[in-house]
């Protein structure tokens, strides 16, 4: 089959050595020709981060990271999946790349985001309205927008990407991130909240099965599991994604 439309693959080279693939991207195009045009190794699953949290305290960060190093990040490495999130250094995202490293993981940790949005070595210039891409994240997608929310398509279609089986996770987040979710629970991907993490992740996770928020999971029969940070363990949360993935 002939496309049209080809884009360039190029590749990051952080300061510290590490390097990345970066595509620049149409928001409309399918999750699946982004893998290939990634070249993305094969894999059997595939779990979409969404998050917040821009802010956090050191302390907050450690806890975090010490969580998804210990279940998050140990099942990818441990099941050949892969993993999708903002791909910023900021958050959840900058926490993510850090157990990444921590854990010496070498599975494909993808970063998708808004061209307008962010910053890289040999890219745009630093300014107070980009954020930088993290250094530990292997592969990044671009979209071609100005607003983040324009990534959520893709960000979505990759808890299936392949037709493999998917999860999502919500960790805090705001409007963005429950539009996303929302996405997941009405095309059935199955979902953990972190409870403990704020906001949006929270509200989901104390709402009514009457509620507004609970409604998409109710209507599709959308499996939604509640992980409580803190009173549940990493390997409470490890064998609930293993769960849902080999369910």
């Amino acid at each position: 089959m002939i496309y049209d439309y080809e884009p360039e693959i190029k590749i990051i080279r952080f300061p510290d050595g590490k390097s990345a693939k970066i595509l620049e991207t149409l928001p409309t195009v399918s999750t699946n020709r982004v893998a290939e045009w990634l070249e993305l190794p094969p894999v059997r699953f595939c779990v979409a981060v969404h998050r917040g949290a821009s802010d956090m305290s050191a302390e907050y960060q450690q806890k975090m990271r010490s969580l998804l190093s210990n279940s998050l990040i140990r099942f990818a490495e441990d099941n050949r999946a892969l993993i999708a999130d903002g791909g910023t250094d900021t958050g959840i995202m900058h926490v993510m790349g850090d157990a990444y490293r921590d854990f010496g993981a070498s599975f494909p940790l993808i970063g998708i985001t808004v061209d307008d949005g962010v910053t890289y070595p040999d890219g745009p210039s630093p300014s107070h309205d980009r954020w930088r891409l993290n250094a530990s994240h292997t592969h990044f997608v671009l979209v071609d927008a100005n607003d983040f929310g324009a990534e959520s398509q893709l960000l979505v279609g990759f808890a299936r990407v392949g037709g493999n089986p998917g999860i999502a996770l919500a960790i805090n987040g705001g409007v963005i991130t429950r539009s996303e979710i929302e996405m997941h629970a009405r095309m059935g991907t199955p979902v953990v909240t972190l409870k403990g993490t704020g906001r949006y992740a929270d509200e989901l996770a104390l709402a009514d099965d009457d509620s507004d928020l609970r409604r998409p999971f109710i209507e599709n029969f959308t499996p939604l599991e509640i992980f409580d940070i803190d009173n549940q363990t990493p390997e409470q949360l490890y064998h609930i994604i293993r769960s849902l993935l080999l369910r």
